[in-house]
């Protein structure tokens, strides 16, 4: 079942991507710089996640973990600490996977 939060969620996830999609270079830096962005992206992941729609990072190959690692250390060039960086991989990894759907 669909929770409200869920649902809302993932229409901010979805805002969230076609603002992406306008200004791709603009909203990465909005992903280290702004709380708020790294935090909807974050739970779109979940819900995404919860309902099977995405794997969990943990799930990736290697290969695929590492790779989304060192696109976030790129992104955040030094800007974050490790968990933060956990968290915009796993952003990274939504619009990703949101994008080739």
């Amino acid at each position: 079942m669909i929770t409200l939060s869920e649902n809302m969620w993932e229409v901010l996830g979805g805002k969230q991507m076609e603002t992406f999609e306008l200004h791709p270079e603009a909203y990465f830096e909005l992903l280290v710089t702004g709380l708020s962005q790294r935090v909807i992206m974050s739970m779109f992941y979940f819900v995404l996640v919860k309902r099977k729609q995405i794997k969990p990072v943990e799930m990736l190959s290697e290969t695929d973990k590492k790779d989304l690692w060192e696109s976030s250390k790129e992104i955040a060039a030094g800007r974050l600490d490790n968990a933060k960086c956990i968290e915009l991989s796993k952003c990274l990894y939504t619009i990703q996977e949101f994008m080739t759907k």
